[in-house]
């Protein structure tokens, strides 16, 4: 879903709408026989929208409609492996940038080493960047330091975030003590009260 926003912004691709709707639909149809009332409420605004694109579902409610199949011949493990890089990718920069309280407004530039999925990862470039709010991303099978930056290591690669615009990495680092302080703090106290048994027993 968040590939395909870059997608939709795009123009010169095809339109990744009509996919999703279709695998709202499928989704809705599996989850309706735990959630039935609010699934065929979507399904039906869905099955409106379907129509108005040319697109029809010849059944009149989500109740009687085919459950859906899986097929084994349509698995494909080699994509599922290069979306986890993708996702793991995405994940870890935004992390970085929580941690670091980088403000939205501003750009990182970071450099990703990975010998097998450098190919994927260069075709996603774009998309990845939009999604870390980054630029400059450089792809390469080869590690390199970067001096005033920070690592992140995944399972399919590594990636280097360069940190131009934070001078006081001593401030950075007393900041994230204190937040692990607080959590220590937080997690003692949590253990305390989970250890009080008549705690416990109202809870």
């Amino acid at each position: 879903i968040e590939l395909s926003k870059v997608r939709i912004n795009e123009s010169k691709d095809q339109s990744p709408v009509i996919f999703l709707a279709t695998t709202l639909e499928t989704v809705l149809r599996l989850l309706h026989p735990f959630m039935p009332f609010v699934t065929e409420e979507i399904w039906q605004h869905l099955k409106s929208a379907f129509g108005r694109s040319g697109c029809t579902i010849e059944v009149e409610s989500l109740m009687i409609s085919k459950f859906p199949e899986s097929y084994k011949n349509q698995y494909d493990n080699q994509a599922e492996n290069d979306m986890g890089v993708l996702i793991s990718i995405v994940r870890g920069v935004r992390n970085v940038r929580a941690e670091l309280r980088i403000a939205q407004r501003d750009q990182v530039a970071f450099s990703v080493y990975s010998e097998d999925y450098s190919k994927v990862i260069q075709n996603e470039i774009v998309a990845i960047e939009h999604l870390t709010r980054s630029k400059n991303t450089a792809v390469s099978l080869d590690l390199k330091k970067i001096d005033n930056a920070v690592t992140i290591v995944l399972g399919g690669a590594t990636i280097m975030i360069e940190l131009p615009n934070i001078s006081d990495l001593g401030e950075i680092t007393a900041r994230l003590e204190s937040d692990l302080s607080k959590a220590i703090s937080a997690q003692r106290e949590l253990k305390s009260r989970l250890e009080n048994k008549s705690f416990v027993e109202k809870a």
